[in-house]
């Protein structure tokens, strides 16, 4: 069976450039191509909140990927306060990897920024008010291949993880 890299995509519900999210998506199906890996060799997970959580949801079902892992919060269970930290530690604590489109306000994806540390998790924050961030988000995406990826599978089975 073939073990999957899980990321989860994060953000602010006011973020605006839903462009640097495609390009997210857009560079991380291309460098799978490159490296000539399956398409599942790559599991996302997601709160699914309105903004960059639901715009990659939609921009990986459009490449092909099985359709991400919703972790919703359980208002009926945890209540209105409780629910989305709990959805929060979820996220991860089950992720190998969080980037997060964070617009330093969002008081959601910083809990969930806060609790990768807490778990050890490794995690990029693209921040909306960069000026390079458009270079920046391929260079990442290199970076997450180059440094958690291919390692993760093994130098010597990247080719074969078909």
């Amino acid at each position: 069976m073939l073990k999957t890299f899980t990321i989860t995509i994060t953000g602010s519900r006011k973020y605006q450039k839903m462009e640097q999210v495609d390009q997210l998506i857009n560079s991380i199906h291309n460098h799978i191509k490159r490296h000539n890996l399956d398409i599942n060799c790559i599991k996302f997970i997601t709160g699914f909140a309105d903004g960059p959580d639901k715009r990659a949801c939609e921009k990986i079902i459009e490449y092909g990927w099985p359709e991400p892992k919703k972790y919703l919060p359980n208002y009926a269970l945890n209540g209105r306060k409780l629910a989305p930290i709990l959805r929060n530690d979820d996220i991860a604590r089950d992720c190998d990897l969080n980037i997060s489109f964070y617009d330093r306000a969002s008081s959601g994806t910083k809990d969930v920024m806060l609790k990768c540390l807490k778990y050890g998790k490794p995690q990029f924050i693209i921040d909306s008010m960069h000026p390079y961030t458009k270079i920046y988000i391929d260079q990442l995406v290199e970076l997450i291949f180059v440094s958690f990826i291919i390692p993760y599978y093994g130098y010597e089975n990247i080719n074969n993880v078909r």
